[in-house]
């Protein structure tokens, strides 16, 4: 991907964090970000706090206490930006100075968390600058340096038009910037292999759980299920596969699998067992 249409990816980006924005200050009704196990036959909605849920204790901050997310408000309308957040219109300069502060502050207790004082040190290097969209845009790759004796550093790049200015700024954060050379990241995977838990993963956890599947048709597919790349040392905790239709060319291949449900399997055209399994435990196996 070239630059030019790295810029309108980060457009689209930005478009999309005004709608978290629009969401923080109260125009989205917030949603549950727990994941919850699904079943087949559960249509009644869940009343309380998620069980699996991990309680986390109240954190004192200078910041204070807003409201929770079970106590904001519902709004079908946009915020308006120029109110304050006890109804006042903002009509002067003085009120918006207020004004930009509750912003700040909804910001950071909901969003991004306090910000750290600034390190003192920083410092700026220009490393690659370039025109897009036909001259209109200037792009600037720029290394900064920062922290106890500028051990510290990060890549930015910064689009503004290409004449006039100052204009005003969107900071978004993202991967590595085009054109820059990517930092050091840790290895993908949950933890290192050991002795005691020799398979890549969260240690005394299953690869995956409570897993459900369910009124599902199958158009000439190769196989109905083949679930067989599951390390013995951690099985899948929990797989479901009811009312299962159409057709497919083999049938089900499942390895290390604990309290399978299998129900109303349905599927025709299939040549060889409907099911072949390997240290797999539950219902509907025979």
């Amino acid at each position: 991907m070239n630059i030019q249409k790295q810029f309108y990816f980060i457009i689209i980006v930005c478009a999309g964090l005004a709608f978290l924005l629009a969401a923080v200050f109260g125009a989205i009704r917030p949603v549950s970000l727990y994941a919850q196990p699904s079943t087949a036959s559960s249509t009644t909605p869940q009343v309380g706090s998620d069980p699996c849920e991990i309680p986390v204790p109240p954190i004192e901050t200078p910041m204070g206490k807003l409201p929770g997310v079970d106590e904001l408000l519902v709004r079908k309308e946009m915020p308006d930006v120029l109110t304050m957040d006890d109804g006042t219109k903002v009509t002067t300069l003085e009120q918006w100075k207020k004004r930009r502060e509750e912003i700040k502050r909804i910001l950071e207790y909901y969003a991004t968390g306090q910000i750290p004082p600034a390190p003192g040190n920083v410092k700026g290097v220009e490393v690659l600058s370039e025109t897009l969209a036909q001259g209109e845009i200037k792009y600037r790759l720029v290394h900064l340096t920062f922290g106890p004796e500028e051990k510290l550093s990060l890549n930015i790049v910064i689009f503004t038009p290409s004449e006039g200015g100052p204009f005003p700024a969107i900071i978004l954060q993202g991967g590595t910037p085009p054109g820059a050379v990517p930092l050091p990241r840790l290895p993908q995977g949950g933890n290192t292999n050991t002795a005691d838990d020799p398979v890549e993963g969260p240690l005394g956890y299953p690869s995956a759980r409570n897993l459900s599947f369910s009124n599902v048709r199958l158009h000439d597919a190769s196989e109905i299920v083949r679930a067989v790349k599951v390390a013995p040392e951690k099985p899948v905790q929990g797989l479901s596969l009811t009312n299962l239709t159409g057709t497919a060319a083999k049938g089900m291949n499942l390895c290390h699998i604990r309290d399978l449900v299998l129900k109303d399997i349905n599927v025709t055209g299939f040549s060889g067992p409907l099911l072949t399994t390997e240290d797999v435990t539950g219902t509907g196996l025979d």
